[in-house]
């Protein structure tokens, strides 16, 4: 599957609640990194951490999707508990067709 595949298809998962075809995407010492605009806001460590987080994710659609080399950006957005629909960008580093790391910039309002 390619890279772009793969992060699609996590798209659709969480998008779906689908928790089993998450597990099949990342690694198991997965890292999604929320940032800020310095530094590290927060961080969710290993698959598990990961998948719970990305499932309390409400009504996230794709935006705009690229790779390069080992690397895929995607612009999605989502709804916050406010109500308040956001954009954002995430860089995800893939290796075997897993997700070994992902970092999410800054929310855009």
């Amino acid at each position: 599957m390619d890279k772009i595949s793969v992060i699609e298809r996590g798209y659709e998962a969480v998008a779906a609640g689908e928790r089993d075809t998450l597990q099949e995407l990342f690694s198991d010492d997965a890292v999604w990194e929320l940032m800020d605009r310095s530094e590290v806001a927060r961080s969710f460590q290993g698959k598990e951490a990961v998948i719970d987080f990305l499932l309390r994710i409400r009504d996230l659609r794709l935006e705009a999707i690229m790779s390069f080399d080992e690397f895929v950006v995607a612009a999605h957005s989502f709804t916050l508990r406010s109500g308040v629909r956001v954009t954002t960008t995430t860089v995800y580093q893939l290796s075997d067709d897993l997700v070994r790391k992902a970092q999410c910039a800054d929310i855009m309002r």
